[in-house]
C-alpha cells in the first residue's frame, strides 16, 4: 500500500493532543505564553500534530484588519 506524502514548512512540530473539533487552540510555553495556534496532526501517526507560529497567526490577522 502507497501512502501520501506531504511536505510541511513553517509550522511547529508538537506532540500536544489535537482532535477533530479541538483545532485552533493556542499552543503554550512553559511561561503560559501563546507560540503558536494548532491545526493539523498527522494521519496514522500517534500525537504527531503541527501548529502554525504566532507570528503567523498575528501577520494574517492584521491583513484582515483584526
Amino acid at each position: 500500500m502507497t501512502g501520501q506524502q506531504e511536505t510541511l514548512t513553517g509550522v511547529i512540530q508538537t506532540d500536544a493532543a489535537i482532535n477533530p473539533g479541538n483545532s485552533g487552540g493556542p499552543l503554550s510555553n512553559l511561561a503560559g505564553q501563546a507560540i503558536g495556534v494548532d491545526v493539523a496532526t498527522a494521519q496514522g501517526a500517534q500525537s504527531v500534530g503541527f501548529a502554525l507560529p504566532i507570528n503567523e497567526v498575528k501577520a494574517a490577522l492584521a491583513q484582515l484588519g483584526l
